[in-house]
């Protein structure tokens, strides 16, 4: 988790120094275990990026630190 808490903070930190920039594309290596699926799954939500889609029940039972995130980002917003 900690490697992508660097990475979004590289990508931000890109972001601000370069105002004009439009859209960054990361790429994982993704393999058999799937794991590009939820490393891109928690850059997201170091990005601040919200969930486009649930995830499926067997990846958040492979991956549970992400159940966390899309627990989360389908909690409703309380004031």
């Amino acid at each position: 988790w900690q490697e992508i808490k660097r990475l979004g903070e590289k990508l931000k930190s890109v972001s601000e120094a370069r105002p004009n920039l439009k859209k960054a594309v990361v790429f994982f290596n993704n393999h058999a275990r799937a794991q590009a699926v939820a490393n891109a799954l928690m850059l997201a939500h170091e990005m601040g990026l919200p969930l486009k889609a649930r995830p499926s029940e067997s990846l958040l039972l492979q991956f549970p630190q992400i159940s966390n995130l899309v627990l989360s980002a389908a909690a409703p917003e309380r004031t």
